[in-house]
């Protein structure tokens, strides 16, 4: 278990990026609201910069 940013707890003070540094990709699986139902999928966090112009900035635990 962990939190992160607003969602902070005490009780989990340690990130899990192994299983939480994801995105949530959410869209209906048909074109009318009425009939569809909401897909929930995950892709990868690219961490890397996909150009030169930028460094590599690791994640870091949230130190107050």
């Amino acid at each position: 278990k962990e939190s992160r940013g607003a969602h902070a707890h005490e009780n989990f003070p340690e990130r899990d990026d192994e299983n939480w540094m994801k995105h949530t990709l959410s869209w209906l699986d048909k074109p009318h609201v009425e009939d569809a139902k909401v897909v929930l999928k995950y892709r990868r966090v690219i961490d890397q910069p996909l150009d030169k112009e930028m460094h590599h900035v690791p994640p870091a635990k949230r130190v107050y």
